[in-house]
């Protein structure tokens, strides 16, 4: 069963709702889901928010021991005398909501044009992942989460852990378009392509395919890069026009380490992940001696297909590694899917246009066994043959999980080696003189919370319900009242987002 074949079949909605909903045009397609989220509202409150975020730093070693939503900077009024350049983002309008227009013949017809050039520019931006080849693409996706999740966990030291492989794998491919010799193969490598050509076209697909701005589902990228004003002759400008035009990289220029430019990062990635990390940003600054920092970051916001019922939310155990715990769990039951793998059974939850794995390794096994397991690709892609219906009793605790890795050993210990070290690293494509450049720091951290509404997480990397109708199926009891695993997979479960563990809720 692939992924799309999975997804279908994750809850069993109102098939006449929605089929009228998929079919219809935009007038009546507006006016459907009006009604759809009428149903919904009690239930769906608030909406999934996933932010993610990669910063990278690199400092000269000559002479020294080793969104919000997409906006234009130059309009802000902290940003705007440090920006060189505001990329165009693959799009900067939301999908047009019919409740915003006049109810009159001028606002209906002012809708549907609206509705009409929207869907062309996302017709434009979706093509671009076809003509690349799709599996190709995400085959590459995946196979990274699926080496880049056992290095990560091998660093949490029994602690829960959560982080994106989708982040880092673009950021592969900032770097890989910002170096050369060895360093850039070594990147290539990693992100499975034979050439910066072929990475940069599947980057910019990639990030095409994923970006959306609409009322149900958010998925906004966002990429920067901060250069430092003592280094200002040294930088190679058609790179930075590269990177602007395939990864929609801002650029800015500024004194590193000033309160200015300091205020001025924290401004752009307060504004790039909604506000969610305000505690995080104020933190934020550059060092003195950072010649450049390159950002990526990712907002996710859903909602849970069929969200949990808080009444029936209730405090029980939770057998942890380090002792029983009594913490809050959230209860659904109703027709579902599972997956049985060796020594695990998996769980698929279902959110606006994505699904969310829920790995519950067998009585006695580790979630670390389970992770390196060659079964759980097939979850990554989505290729699963004995998925079952059934009658679900599903128990999950509420979660808040946060983790701190240590990206530099995880890249080190898939291969990515030179850009850490002064003399070998090859920035050439990026400075004039970019052997005198390294990479000298590099940590991913995560958080992710989950309640009865759906999932919130936030990160950044630094590297300085319908009602059912329900058939006779088995009766399925599953509780996560042990340490588990989550996979969090976008574009319909074909996309690894986020992935990680809850040792202990």
């Amino acid at each position: 069963m692939k992924a799309d074949d999975l997804y279908d079949s994750i809850g069993t909605m109102d098939e006449e709702l929605l089929e009228r909903s998929e079919t219809a045009g935009p007038t009546e397609r507006g006016n459907v889901n009006v009604r759809m989220i009428a149903v919904r509202v009690a239930a769906l409150v608030a909406a999934a928010a996933l932010i993610v975020g990669i910063v990278l730093i690199l400092k000269f070693v000559l002479g020294r021991n080793t969104p919000k939503n997409s906006f234009d900077p130059a309009d802000d009024p902290v940003l705007k005398e440090f920006v060189l350049a505001g990329a165009t983002q693959p799009t900067d309008g939301e999908e047009p909501d019919q409740n915003d227009y006049p109810d009159t013949e001028d606002g209906r017809e002012a809708y549907r044009l609206d509705y009409v050039a929207w869907e062309k520019e996302r017709s434009q931006r979706l093509s671009l992942i076809t003509t690349y080849g799709k599996e190709k693409a995400f085959d590459a996706v995946q196979r990274f989460a699926s080496r880049s999740l056992q290095a990560v966990l091998a660093d949490r030291n029994g602690q829960n852990c959560v982080y994106s492989p989708l982040n880092i794998y673009l950021m592969l491919g900032l770097l890989a378009d910002s170096t050369g010799g060895d360093s850039q193969k070594q990147l290539l490598e990693l992100a499975g392509s034979d050439s910066v050509e072929d990475l940069r076209a599947r980057s910019k697909a990639l990030w095409n395919r994923l970006y959306s701005n609409s009322e149900s589902a958010k998925c906004i990228l966002g990429s920067s890069v901060w250069l430092s004003r003592q280094a200002e002759k040294a930088y190679q400008q058609k790179t930075l026009e590269r990177l602007a035009a395939n990864y929609y990289a801002s650029s800015f220029i500024g004194e590193m380490g000033s309160d200015e430019y300091n205020r001025a990062l924290q401004t752009w990635v307060d504004r790039m992940t909604g506000g969610l990390l305000q505690n995080s940003v104020k933190s934020l600054e550059f060092d003195k001696n950072t010649t450049i920092a390159l950002f990526s970051t990712i907002l996710f916001e859903e909602q849970w297909l069929i969200p949990f019922d808080e009444s029936k939310t209730r405090e029980e155990t939770f057998h942890a590694a380090g002792g029983d715990a009594t913490v809050p769990f959230m209860h659904y039951e109703g027709t579902g899917t599972y997956y049985r793998g060796e020594n695990y059974i998996a769980i698929p939850r279902g959110l606006s246009g994505s699904v969310m794995w829920l790995i519950l390794p067998d009585e006695g096994v580790s979630v670390d066994e389970i992770a390196a397991a060659e079964s759980l690709v097939d979850l990554w892609r989505g290729d699963l043959r004995d998925v079952t219906k059934a009658r679900l009793h599903l128990g999950l605790p509420k979660f808040d999980v946060k983790f701190d890795a240590n990206l530099k050993g995880v890249l080190q210990k898939l291969g990515v080696t030179d850009i850490f070290e002064a003399g070998k690293a090859d920035f050439s494509q990026l400075f004039r003189n970019g052997g005198a450049h390294s990479v000298s720091e590099a940590v991913h951290a995560a958080r992710i919370k989950v309640d009865e509404k759906g999932v919130k997480a936030a990160a950044y990397t630094k590297v300085s319900e319908q009602r059912v109708r329900v058939p006779e199926y088995e009766d399925l009891y599953v509780t996560f009242d042990r340490p588990f695993l989550f996979l969090v997979m976008g574009d319909s479960g074909a996309i690894p987002l986020f992935a990680g563990v809850v040792e202990n809720p």
